[in-house]
C-alpha cells in the first residue's frame, strides 16, 4: 500500500501513466519546455506521510467509539488521518504536493449501520467532538478539513449499497457511501441508468 502524500493525491485510476505524446508536444510549445523538463518529477510526494498533530481523543472516547464500530473500523495512523482530511480543492492538492496536512481529524471511524451512526453522533455531540462525514472525497469546498480535530466518519467502507430499487416509479434509495460508478453499474445490471453524471461521479 502506498502510504505517501502522492498516494493520497492520486485519484480516479490510481495507475501511473505517461503524458500522451500530443499532450506533451502541446505543453512544451505553450510553456517553452524541452524533453529534459519531463525527465524528473517535480514535488513527487514520495515521502511517507508524517503528521505534526497527534490525535487528541481521550483513551475513554476512543474506547467508546471502538465499542460501537469495532476496533477494525477505527483508524488513528497518520496516513489514514491525512487521507480522510482531503477533497479535491486545488489548495488541498497543492498542500499535498508540499507534504502538508494542516487539518487532520483525530480518528477515522467507519460505521456499519444507521444505528451505529446515531450512537456515534450522539456520543460526539455529548463529548463536543466534531464529526465530518466523508463520502467520495470529491469535494472542492475544503469541507473535509478538521481544524478542531474530531472524527472523520467514513461512509464508504460499509454503507455503499442500494437499499431499494422501485421499478414502478423508477426511484432508487442508496446508502450514503455508494460511489457513482458502482451505482450506475448495479442499475445497468437491472436494466436502468442513473441518467445523471455530475463532476463528482
Amino acid at each position: 500500500m502506498d502510504l505517501t502524500y502522492r498516494g493520497i493525491l492520486k485519484w480516479g485510476d490510481k495507475r501511473e501513466a505517461e503524458v500522451e505524446p500530443l499532450m506533451k508536444k502541446l505543453i512544451k510549445e505553450k510553456f517553452g519546455l524541452t524533453d529534459s523538463d519531463f525527465m524528473g518529477k517535480y514535488l513527487p510526494g514520495t515521502e511517507t506521510v508524517k503528521l505534526d498533530k497527534s490525535p487528541m481523543l481521550k483513551p475513554a472516547q476512543l474506547a467508546f467509539l471502538m465499542s460501537i464500530a469495532g476496533r477494525e473500523n477505527i483508524q488513528t495512523d497518520d496516513f489514514s488521518r491525512a487521507k480522510y482530511s482531503y477533497g479535491k480543492f486545488y489548495d488541498e492538492l497543492l498542500d499535498l504536493r508540499l507534504n502538508l496536512v494542516p487539518y487532520p481529524p483525530d480518528a477515522v471511524v467507519a460505521p456499519k449501520s444507521h444505528d451505529e451512526i446515531v450512537k456515534i453522533v450522539e456520543f460526539c455531540s455529548e463529548e463536543k467532538i466534531p464529526v465530518i462525514p466523508v463520502g467520495g472525497q470529491s469535494s472542492v469546498t475544503g469541507a473535509l478539513r478538521a481544524p478542531d480535530g474530531g472524527i472523520a466518519l467514513d461512509l464508504t467502507k460499509h454503507l455503499n449499497r442500494i437499499v431499494r430499487l422501485n421499478t414502478v416509479n423508477k426511484t432508487v434509495t442508496v446508502q450514503a457511501g455508494m460511489f457513482g460508478p458502482a451505482l450506475e453499474e448495479e442499475l445497468n445490471r437491472q436494466g436502468f441508468t442513473c441518467g445523471h453524471f455530475p463532476q463528482s461521479f
